[in-house]
């Protein structure tokens, strides 16, 4: 799997809960007998569930339009991914941005590489198991790089469960290395991570990536979205701090917007 790298400021970010895990804290936390869990829920998190009414005397349910979650698979998941115009006018920079050559880009470790702390190896392949689906994009401009890949389980249940072990497996893991054949030394430190409040799952933090002696700011984020989980990563290069990060980039949050509105097109082309 190809390295991807991100950034660390030089402060602390403190954690935002969103709306909807705060809903699924509360519910959980009233329910006798269960442990309250982040992210747990019984299905996918971003949809409507059927509310109840308060009439008369006699309360009757509200049914509220189905909302199917999308089901992607090998030919729809491309659609998750952002296009060079849509990056070239949300980044600050003024890069032109060319695709990354195509190469046999492969899902997991490879071979002869190994992260350690060993459970931290979520962190990096965003499944413990190799999808049924696994496809990656990416774009380079003189200062940026941008990388994006999409995993498709085998349904919205699987994704949901996946995701929430890679949320746990983030926040445990602020720092951990890869290590590699021939490479020297290559190790990540992130900011705790965001949590967004858009309409679907997400996540971003400031990650620092240091290998063969050289050191990488940007931002990684993850999405949740029906039966696909989308990572994206973004980073400067050429030894840059925070400043150029964000005068290149622009902040976290404004990126996972943009991947919010992709996820959000894909998905209501499915409906």
């Amino acid at each position: 799997m190809p390295v991807d790298v991100a950034a660390a400021p030089p402060h602390r970010r403190a954690r935002r809960w969103p709306w909807w895990v705060v809903g699924v804290l509360l519910v959980l936390a009233a329910a006798s007998g269960v442990a309250a869990r982040p992210w747990a829920s019984a299905g996918p998190l971003p949809f409507p569930s059927p509310s109840v009414s308060a009439g008369s005397t006699t309360a009757a349910p509200t049914v509220l339009p189905t909302v199917r979650a999308p089901r992607f698979d090998a030919t729809s998941a491309t659609a998750l991914l952002l296009e060079r115009e849509e990056l070239e006018e949300a980044l600050p920079g003024d890069d032109p941005l060319s695709a990354w050559p195509v190469l046999p880009w492969a899902w997991g470790i490879p071979e002869g590489s190994r992260v350690e702390p060993e459970r931290c190896a979520v962190a990096r392949t965003v499944v413990s198991a190799a999808p049924e689906v696994y496809d990656v994009r990416g774009w380079d401009g003189l200062s940026v790089r941008v990388r994006q890949e999409v995993v498709v389980v085998a349904d919205e249940g699987a994704a949901a469960d996946a995701f929430r072990t890679l949320v746990a497996t983030v926040d445990s893991c602020p720092e951990y290395r890869q290590v590699n054949q021939g490479v020297d030394g290559a190790s990540w430190t992130g900011e705790p991570a965001t949590e967004a409040q858009g309409r679907f799952p997400s996540l971003w933090q400031e990650i620092e990536h240091t290998a063969e002696g050289t050191t990488v700011p940007g931002y990684r984020g993850h999405l949740l979205v029906g039966n696909a989980i989308v990572t994206w990563n973004a980073e400067v290069l050429g030894g840059a701090g925070r400043e150029e990060l964000v005068d290149r980039l622009g902040e976290g949050a404004a990126l996972d917007t943009l991947v919010q509105r992709r996820a959000s097109e894909a998905a209501a082309a499915l409906q």
